[in-house]
């Protein structure tokens, strides 16, 4: 249900990744949630990215770095449960748009929490979908080992959140029915 609502909405700015308008909605809907979650909100970070790459073809290519510190910027000063959950779905959105996964990897073996986490967790989504993005399958593959022997609590952490979320059933919201339609008769 949460993709259909996002899909309705027409093509977002790609001047919203810059101007933080993106990370300062998602603040606002994350701290009227318990826990800081909104799948909804999730699908408008990947859209927004899509868009954004539609929309100019280049855009990810010059603006990466500049996004990817607009969001880390904006995470600081957040508590750790809101700012895991922007990181996430930064990371998985520009999972989805760049071929370039420099960004991703720095994040994952940097020193900040819970920013490395996020994005390490993202890293094995990455290499969850290998068969998709072959080519980066040895790229993915040598940053989770360095991630493994650099920092393996994280290693641990990020694949244990990556477990969870990747074994869990769909939302309630997200079950596809298969029954007809009630028909009303004059019987």
């Amino acid at each position: 249900m949460a993709d259909k609502l996002i899909e309705a909405i027409p093509p977002i700015p790609p001047g919203w990744w810059l101007d933080s308008t993106i990370v300062n909605i998602s603040i606002k809907v994350l701290n009227a949630c318990t826990p800081p979650r909104h799948k909804a909100l999730e699908y408008f970070f990947i859209k927004a990215a899509q868009d954004a790459k539609r929309t100019l073809p280049q855009f990810w290519t010059v603006n990466s770095e500049k996004v990817n510190m607009v969001v880390f910027e904006a995470t600081e000063s957040l508590n750790d449960d809101i700012a895991k959950t922007i990181s996430r779905y930064w990371f998985e959105a520009l999972g989805n748009v760049s071929d370039n996964f420099e960004i991703i990897i720095d994040a994952a073996l940097s020193e900040f929490e819970p920013w490395g986490t996020s994005a390490a967790q993202e890293l094995f989504f990455l290499r969850g979908e290998q068969s998709k993005n072959r080519k980066y399958k040895g790229v993915v593959e040598e940053a989770l080992n360095r991630l493994m022997s650099e920092n393996n609590s994280r290693y641990d952490r990020a694949e244990a959140e990556y477990n969870s979320i990747s074994s869990k059933p769909p939302d309630e919201t997200e079950i596809t029915t298969t029954s007809k339609a009630a028909i009303l008769t004059d019987h």
